[in-house]
Order: structure tokens, then sequence, then C-alpha cells
């Protein structure tokens, strides 16, 4: 009976501290109703997203950084002036660029991972474009673009 009761409190223990591990990464996201959002260090990131890639990944610094570079492009996707056609198309260049990182610092081969690099770039997709506002910006930057796909000319596309 003890022997049951002990493996009972260690399973309680174990799923208790995988509700902490999950809500301790939890994110708040930003749902003002500007495009920007808060970004009070000015680097291009919405500081709810900022905050949550640096401590979801504090201890894998280039990943960290790779999700950084993505957010800083998703960023740039719903605050671009949509009339820029330059703009817009250095941005999607920059994109190319931030995939390219993320599949090379997120290596998981399992399609259903939370780390498999198009899972984590689509949800990354999905915090930056949480209002209703967000969203319509982002699916119409997408649609100005010209259909073709730049492949990054360099070796290493990930932002030192």
């Amino acid at each position: 009976m003890k022997q049951i009761l002990l493996v009972f409190i260690l399973f309680l223990s174990a799923c208790s501290i995988n509700e902490v591990e999950k809500k301790e990464y939890e994110i708040q996201l930003d749902t003002s109703d500007s495009l920007s959002g808060i970004d009070e260090n000015d680097n291009g990131i919405r500081d709810d997203i900022e905050n949550w890639i640096n401590q979801k990944w504090a201890k894998e610094p280039k990943k960290q950084k790779a999700l950084l570079q993505y957010a800083k492009v998703n960023q740039l996707q719903v605050t671009v002036n949509l009339e820029d056609k330059e703009a817009i198309s250095k941005i999607d260049g920059l994109e190319t660029r931030a995939i390219d990182c993320l599949w090379r610092r997120f290596n998981a081969t399992d399609e259903n991972s939370e780390e498999y690099p198009s899972n984590i770039g689509k949800l990354i997709d999905s915090y930056t474009t949480n209002t209703p506002k967000r969203r319509e910006h982002y699916l119409e930057f997408n649609s100005r673009l010209d259909g073709t796909v730049p492949r990054p000319k360099e070796e290493d596309t990930c932002d030192k």
C-alpha cells in the first residue's frame, strides 16, 4: 500500500512540475489596438514576444537569437507601409534569411514537436498577428509579395 501511495505522490509531483513549467513560459500577449504594440526598448520586437523568447530559450542562446531575428521580421511585416514596394521586398528577403536561420538552429525532425522549425515559426506568427488589425495587415503584406521565393545567398543566415 505504501508503494502505491508513493507512486501516486510521485505522479502528482511530476504533473505539478509540468504545469509549473508550462505556466512559467506562458505569454500574456499585447492586445492593444496598435499594429506595433509595445516595444519599450525600441529594438523592433514587441516586448511581450521578446520577453517570452528570452525566458523560454534563455539556456539556448542560438535558438533564442534565431527566434528574435524571426520575431523582428514578423514585426516589420505587421507595421510596414503597404504602399512601399521596396520595403516589402526588403522584408521578404529578411524573412527568407530568418526562416533559414530557424531551420539551422531548430533541427527537430518530429513534425509534431513545438521545436520543429515551421511549427515554432507559426507560433511566432500567431503571437505577432494576435489581433484582427495585425492579422489583416500581415495578410495584406503577404498578398503584395510578387510570388517569388528569394534564396539566401549567405552561408550563415543568422544575425550575429
